[in-house]
């Protein structure tokens, strides 16, 4: 057996054999495939946005609208993406914005002048890529440059520039 690997002992627990290079509660990035609502399993990572909006958006966003934002009204809004029209991820979406008394306002395809993300903060962070591609003589930045400055490009920009 290679350093390194994982394996299921006698009693079918998981045993990894090898030098461990980060402890339980560290982050580190993983690549994975972005979805609506598929979280895949451990041998295949996946990115569920349902999750996301579940666990750490709408919650969120519900207490701004309890406290600070009372009142508001919450406007979601969602291009056509592949992963936007997920049958499961549209069905819990609009069930969620129901119940809240929110807005769901799904964007028709081919319309970025109508979601400011695709008509500037993404073309931003894009450009932020290729710089970091020319300045490795063209060849893939390393993924935690590329996260640095797109997170530096949302970190930049204005409040009243993402919230439009």
């Amino acid at each position: 057996m290679q350093a390194g690997e994982s394996r299921a002992d006698e009693h079918s627990n998981l045993r990894h054999d090898g030098d461990i290079k980060g402890k339980k509660g560290d982050c580190y990035l993983v690549d994975c495939v972005a979805t609506g609502s598929d979280q895949g399993t451990c041998g295949n990572l996946k990115f569920s946005l349902k999750s996301l909006l579940e666990e750490e958006i709408f919650p969120l966003v519900e207490s701004l609208v309890k406290d600070k934002y009372k009142g508001f009204v919450p406007v979601f809004q969602s291009d056509s993406a592949d992963l936007h029209i997920d049958a499961e991820y549209i069905k819990y979406v609009k069930g969620y914005c129901k119940e809240k008394g929110w807005v769901w306002a799904p964007q028709a395809p081919q319309m970025p002048h109508a979601n400011n993300l695709d008509l500037a903060v993404f073309p931003l962070m894009s450009s932020q890529r290729s710089v970091l591609a020319r300045e490795s003589s063209n060849s893939e930045a390393p993924v935690e440059e590329i996260w640095t400055a797109v997170q530096s490009v949302w970190n930049d920009l204005q409040n009243s520039t993402i919230d439009k």
